[in-house]
């Protein structure tokens, strides 16, 4: 976008030159070989090189050098500079042949050999002032701030209303973190061209940096307004949106960027970003591949890519990527911070400890980097350093609430508990759903013989991580103090299933006398079934140890075109079936708009926490857009392709809603109906993907499973009933004793083909381990 200023000027020369000694047709190929792009200027230009005859001397150089610029628009860079190097070759005076061949060498990544063609183009001509600012860029590339910024100041001495320079020191500036030298840069672009979307892109930049985020989406909203095929401006607005956790907004601008420029590495990785925070990690990985494949020298996403593969323990993987990042980018502040965190997790504590320090060095306002070098410091028990860095991150970011609950813990160390207590209090309110703040307060709660506000906290701290065996222990402890005997050993003794290195909870436990319990081989706390888990065939009763969950939701009256019967009916059968095989919760919802798919989706997501089982079930519209599968609520319109991201909502959500259920999380969508928003909906680009049924889903995480009613491509039928074949099938099935799972939907599958006359082949994907998951047990 930044090249366009004086292309112009190149064009003019080029058409005097080619013109110079034709006449007729040959003319007209002259003309067309300086004026044209793509296909038609290269015919041309091959065709003035055809018949030209040895010697005509710069005419074919010329004609060399313009076929180059049609191979360039094209982004056949290889073709681009070997016409180049021909038009060199005949005339190696031709300065704006080096200047062209010094681009394509930067679109390539080779910018040593750029700096060298700018430089002789400057050489021969010292007064086009594209070259300077090329070769500016090229500088920037390489990090050569200061030559970038001689050199686009000449080109300003030369052409002071030239855009491209003021763009160029705005982002030199920028990168120098002198934000307001660089906002002045691109206001001056703007003064000279208010259509300038580079300038806008820059400003925006700036906005983001500063904080001012409703100002960067303006900046960012005005360049997509001038040039509405803009990717990077989408792009830069999906990141401010993301940083804004409006992460559908966020979403639909980053698949916009993709669709105009497929090739470009950034969307990928932003959208990866996305797919993280809501954690869904096989589709922020396969982003983050994808950013990594286009552009193998992206830093950043090298570490987020490391990221997901530390979250997954996987830590070599992760400590190559964390080197290929600082590699790339020796300056990567987070790049170091976070290979110091698997230095950490791999016990190598010095090791951690140099790349908090390197971290710090490169950013000094990196208060993640901070926070964590100050909880290696209370690791070693040095909390003088410690509350120095937790004060440093807390003075940074007030809003870090890790940083408050580790302060604390160090005050509580310190006895000194008013502190420690008003620093729990601050995290909490920051972050009401981490389980770590709740547990230490409850400490110090305990310690003061509170047992009740003790209690409270522990069980909020279970409720928020139900695996939590230190909060579990400590929760028991509550009790044993309290005199509650019986409760206390079933929490100690939970807590040391889950985590058997627990000293003090096996010592807690040693501690209690069989006589103070009143029935040591029954503890209170552990749960029997109750009569209504019952099923109602007498010889059939669910698992009475696990605790299973279900969300239902059916969507058939549809606003914008009317009912569609069966979903509603669909939605009743499984849910009846699953609480007579002894679900403990079935929620059932229907006719959902979009904000009331959401909010139940999010209330879902508490049941999930504490389950060892969730299942979801959604019957109605839907479609698959862009390989993602949506789910179509009844308030859509749906009225063009980029309307679905914003009015439906993303199958991909049911996987962070469930993602704390313990053992089975399983999503069937009977959702494959042949769909009448497809048919009237208009498509903004052609080649953006709306699929007939839906996408096969992103690699599983072990424990989700994906059960379609057709298989991905294949539309579901409704049948002849009140009921779809799929659901019936289904509802059928589940009621089967001591079947797996997996063996279910063999099942249902061959029911569905039989009744369809093999019309519909029911599908599932994902991974399960090697145990048997039975709806019902005999």
């Amino acid at each position: 976008m930044r090249r366009r200023s004086l292309i112009g000027l190149a064009i003019g020369l080029t058409l005097t030159c080619c013109l110079a000694g034709t006449s007729g047709a040959l003319a007209d190929d002259a003309s067309t070989c300086a004026k044209a792009s793509g296909d038609e200027r290269i015919d041309a230009c091959t065709r003035l090189i055809l018949s030209n005859k040895p010697g005509s001397g710069g005419n074919l150089a010329w004609a060399y050098r313009n076929r180059g610029l049609g191979w360039r628009s094209k982004g056949d860079d290889d073709r681009a500079i070997a016409d180049y190097n021909e038009a060199i070759k005949i005339d190696p005076k031709l300065a704006l042949a080096y200047l062209n061949r010094g681009w394509s060498w930067h679109l390539k990544h080779d910018d040593d050999r750029a700096i060298a063609d700018f430089t002789i183009s400057i050489k021969l001509d010292p007064k086009i002032a594209l070259a300077y600012e090329d070769r500016a860029v090229a500088y920037f590339a390489k990090r050569d701030y200061d030559r970038a910024l001689s050199d686009s100041n000449d080109a300003t001495r030369l052409d002071p209303n030239y855009v491209d320079p003021y763009i160029g020191r705005g982002n030199i500036y920028r990168n120098k973190r002198d934000y307001d030298r660089a906002m002045s840069e691109y206001n001056e672009a703007l003064k000279r061209n208010p259509n300038s979307t580079a300038a806008y892109i820059g400003r925006g930049n700036i906005n983001d940096d500063r904080r001012d985020y409703d100002r960067a989406i303006a900046d960012y909203s005005d360049a997509i307004r001038l040039d509405p095929k803009y990717a990077l401006a989408y792009a830069n607005r999906g990141n401010v949106y993301n940083t804004k956790k409006d992460f559908d907004r966020a979403l639909s601008d980053y698949n916009d960027a993709i669709r105009l420029d497929p090739n470009s590495a950034p969307p990928y990785n932003g959208r990866g970003n996305i797919y993280y925070a809501r954690k869904d990690p096989g589709r922020a990985l396969s982003d983050y591949n994808d950013a990594i494949r286009l552009d193998p020298n992206f830093a950043i996403a090298y570490r987020n890519r490391g990221n997901v593969y530390r979250d997954r323990q996987d830590l070599d993987r992760a400590m190559a990527d964390f080197n290929d990042a600082i590699r790339l980018d020796p300056n990567y502040s987070a790049a170091y911070n976070s290979r110091g965190i698997v230095f950490y997790a791999r016990k190598d504590f010095d090791r951690a400890l140099a790349d908090y320090n390197d971290a710090i060095r490169i950013d000094p306002k990196n208060a993640v980097a901070i926070y964590n070098r100050g909880s290696y410091y209370f690791d070693k028990q040095d909390f003088d350093r410690a509350l120095a860095d937790f004060n440093e991150a807390i003075r940074i970011d007030p809003q870090y609430a890790a940083a408050y609950n580790n302060r604390g813990r160090l005050y509580a160390r310190r006895k000194d508990y008013d502190r420690a207590m008003a620093d729990y209090d601050e995290s909490i309110r920051l972050d009401p759903k981490d389980p770590w703040s709740r547990n230490n307060r409850g400490l110090i709660y305990r310690d003061k013989q509170d047992y009740g506000r003790a209690l409270s906290d522990f069980d909020d701290a279970i409720g928020l991580d139900p695996k939590n065996a230190k909060a579990i222990a400590n929760r028991g402890i509550a009790y044993q103090g309290k005199g509650d005997a019986d409760r206390a050993v079933a929490d100690l003794n939970e807590a040391l299933r889950l985590d058997p290195t627990l000293g003090y909870a096996r010592t807690a436990l040693a501690n209690i006398k069989p006589e103070s319990t009143s029935s040591p081989t029954s503890p209170a706390s552990i749960s029997q079934p109750s009569s209504t888990q019952a099923n109602a065939n007498a010889n059939v009763l669910p698992s009475p140890s696990l605790r299973r969950v279900a969300l239902i939701i059916s969507n058939s009256n549809y606003a914008a075109y009317g009912v569609l019967p069966n979903p509603k009916h669909d939605g009743e059968l499984i849910a009846s079936v699953l609480k007579g095989v002894g679900f403990q919760s079935v929620v059932v919802k229907s006719d959902l708009t979009r904000d009331q798919m959401l909010k139940a989706l999010q209330e879902f997501a508490a049941l999930a926490d504490n389950a060892d089982w969730s299942v979801v079930y959604y019957s109605g519209h839907g479609v698959a857009y862009n390989g993602i599968n949506y789910m179509i609520p009844v308030d859509a319109k749906l009225a063009a392709d980029r309307d679905i991201d914003i009015e439906a909502v993303d199958v991909g959500k049911f996987s962070s809603v469930m993602a704390g259920s313990s053992k089975l999380r399983l999503i069937v969508l009977d959702m494959c109906r042949s769909n009448p928003f497809v048919k009237q909906m208009r498509r903004t680009i052609a080649s953006r993907g709306i699929g007939r049924g839906l996408a096969p889903p992103p690699e599983d995480d072990a424990g989700e499973y994906t059960a379609f009613a057709a298989r991905d491509g294949q539309e579901a039928l409704d049948g002849d009933g009140n009921n779809s074949p799929f659901a019936e099938a289904l509802a059928k099935r589940l009621q089967m004793p001591n079947v797996d799972v997996r063996r279910v939907f063999d099942y249902v599958r061959d029911d569905v083909l039989k009744v369809t006359n093999r019309q519909q082949q029911p599908f599932t994907y994902g991974s399960l381990p090697p145990v048997d998951f039975f709806f019902v047990q005999r």
